[in-house]
C-alpha cells in the first residue's frame, strides 16, 4: 500500500491510495493516516482511491473511523473515484448513505 498526501488550494487534503488496504497493512495504513490530519487547517479530506485496488472489512473500519474523527472536528470528507470493485463494497456496506462519493 503506497499513500501520498497533498494539500490543494480550494482548502481541502488528498490521501492517495494505491495498491491493497486490507488486515496486512490496515495498522501502518492508520498511523501513516492520522499523523497527516491530526493537525490539518483543511475543512475537507478527500480519500482517492482511484488506484486501490481491493479494501476488506478492516479498510472499511478505517473509513469509518477517519469519517467520524473528521465530523466531530468539524470536518468532511469524500471518497473519490473508487474503483468498481471497491465502489460495490462501499454500496454493500451503505457507507455511500453516509459518506460523500464522488465518481
Amino acid at each position: 500500500m503506497n499513500l501520498q498526501f497533498e494539500e490543494m488550494s480550494d482548502n481541502s487534503f488528498w490521501i492517495y491510495f494505491e495498491g491493497d488496504l486490507d488486515v496486512y497493512n490496515i495498522n501502518q495504513v492508520t498511523i501513516e493516516i492520522q499523523k497527516k490530519i491530526k493537525n490539518t487547517k483543511n475543512e475537507k479530506v478527500v480519500f482517492d482511491l482511484k488506484k486501490l485496488n481491493y479494501l476488506d472489512s478492516s479498510g472499511i473500519g478505517l473509513l469509518v473511523k477517519f469519517y467520524k474523527y473528521l465530523k466531530d472536528n468539524n470536518k468532511k470528507m469524500q471518497l473519490y473515484r473508487p474503483t468498481e470493485n471497491v465502489l460495490k463494497l462501499i454500496k454493500m456496506t451503505k457507507l455511500d448513505k453516509i459518506i460523500e462519493v464522488k465518481s
